[in-house]
């Protein structure tokens, strides 16, 4: 999984387009979504605040940074899509 580690971890880099705070907002103020990976044992879980064309195109993405290594591979039977309510940020 490091390959999809490196990958999805690229633009919270230095430089990278979600690297800041400013840069997220920036991003959502004008449509464009961010995201998260966040991982546990051998699974692992994509965090979005995109629509659901971002997400499907975020999955396939994924799908193609999976399928470039010898490594695991993802499947429709194994792959959700949860829609959060969006709640106000705490106090």
């Amino acid at each position: 999984m490091s390959a999809l580690d490196e990958h999805l971890t690229q633009p919270w880099e230095p430089n990278g387009k979600m690297a800041t705070s400013h840069l997220r907002r920036r991003r959502r103020a004008t449509g464009r979504p961010n995201c998260r990976i966040v991982r546990y044992a051998d699974d692992f879980v994509v965090l979005t605040d995109g629509e659901r064309d971002d997400v499907e195109a975020l999955r396939e993405d994924i799908a193609d940074a999976l399928n470039q290594t010898a490594g695991p591979r993802t499947t429709r039977r194994t792959t959700a899509r949860r829609r959060t309510p969006r709640t106000a940020p705490p106090r």
